[in-house]
């Protein structure tokens, strides 16, 4: 993203200064393959995973209601800001997108494979700088180690139960042939 948004932003000073105000449509357009499908996505992803079941719909309310706040405050600033400083507006979003990737890394820990029933543990018990943390789930909300208890346990009682069985035949073989 860092590289994307740098380059973008030196090149279309550049291409601006020798061609003109036509490669606006092409700017723009690198903007939203790049920067836009990585960190734009981003504000709706993150609080529909951090979210338990009890308080995603309040969290999810919360965090559309301050997406749509600051991109109305974005279309409303941003003709005055271009009209003030020109291209180097977007600076701006390049300093918003690095520190976006910089919080996104260190303090949000991964979410992939835990469930919304753990998240409440995974965000409560995990360092608050997280690169290189080993968080593991409680036994009780890791689906991985529950299914494997169960399944261990299943396979116990499985061979308790042919035991038996073959237990049972033995005695009933020995009482037919008495």
């Amino acid at each position: 993203m860092l590289l994307t948004g740098l380059s973008s932003l030196q090149a279309l000073g550049f291409l601006i200064s020798v061609f003109g105000e036509s490669l606006f449509f092409v700017s723009i357009t690198v903007h939203l393959l790049t920067a836009n499908s990585a960190s734009g996505t981003m504000s709706w992803i993150i609080p529909a995973e951090i979210f338990n079941t009890a308080t995603r719909v309040k969290g999810m309310s919360l965090a559309t209601m301050v997406s749509f706040a600051f991109n109305t405050m974005i279309g409303q600033v941003t003709p005055v800001a271009l009209a003030k400083i020109g291209w180097g507006y977007y600076i701006l979003f390049v300093v918003c997108d690095v520190t976006n990737a910089l919080f996104f890394y260190l303090f949000l820990p991964e979410t992939k494979g835990v469930t919304l029933e753990a998240m409440n543990d995974l965000f409560l018990n995990s360092p608050i700088v997280v690169p290189g943390s080993h968080w593991q789930p409680p036994l009780e909300v890791n689906v991985d180690r529950v299914a494997e208890k169960i399944s261990a346990q299943g396979q116990m009682e499985n061979v308790e139960v042919v035991s038996e069985k073959v237990a049972t035949r033995g005695q009933v073989e020995e009482t037919a042939t008495v």
